[in-house]
């Protein structure tokens, strides 16, 4: 970790390439993390969850189990209405899980030890219905997700030869306005 530089001695947190380093090898490919930007902004290595993945958790809610039987041979599904209470707090519960499963690192624990785990309540619903919709999908889908790098570029002038620092937004507009 580095010093942030503000003089009290406090760090910065380590990057998300510094974390990755710190998941063991074996779990790198068996997880095959993909580091994904959240809705919220935030950014995770998570990983795909199947179907599979969530019928051998044990924690898939009774009334999702035909949606989830007929997702697993081939059949169009829909999700089925919520109408009792019960349900709500079961749905909530799946949707806690498949965060649960999904998240590489940080990696979701009850009680966090270091600054590479978090509770499941620490992650904003927001994300955890962005990793509900994507469940199921493989992992390429995830790479859709990828935090892309900033570009560094600049305007580019309209007119051959004219530098590019000459080249203002209305300059154009202005120099035709005048003629």
């Amino acid at each position: 970790m580095t010093h942030n530089g503000n003089g009290n001695g406090a760090q910065d947190a380590p990057s998300t390439e510094q974390l990755y380093q710190q998941i063991a090898p074996e779990r790198r490919f068996s997880a095959q993390p993909v580091k994904v930007r959240f809705p919220t902004g935030a950014e995770a290595f998570v990983r795909p969850v199947g179907l599979d993945v969530l019928v051998k958790s044990g924690r898939l809610p009774d009334f999702l189990t035909p949606m989830v039987m007929d997702g697993l041979n081939g059949k169009p599904t829909t999700m089925p209405t919520v109408d009792e209470v019960g349900q709500v707090k079961d749905l909530f519960a799946l949707i806690d899980t498949i965060a649960e499963l999904a998240f590489v690192l940080p990696r979701v624990v009850e009680v966090p030890a270091n600054d590479t785990e978090i509770t499941v309540d620490d992650i904003p619903l927001d994300d955890k219905y962005f990793l509900f919709e994507l469940l199921g999908k493989p992992r390429r889908w995830l790479e859709n997700f990828r935090p892309q790098p900033e570009r560094d570029v600049r305007p580019v002038a309209d007119e051959p030869g004219l530098p590019v620092e000459a080249a203002e937004p209305n300059a154009e507009v202005e120099a035709s306005a005048e003629a």
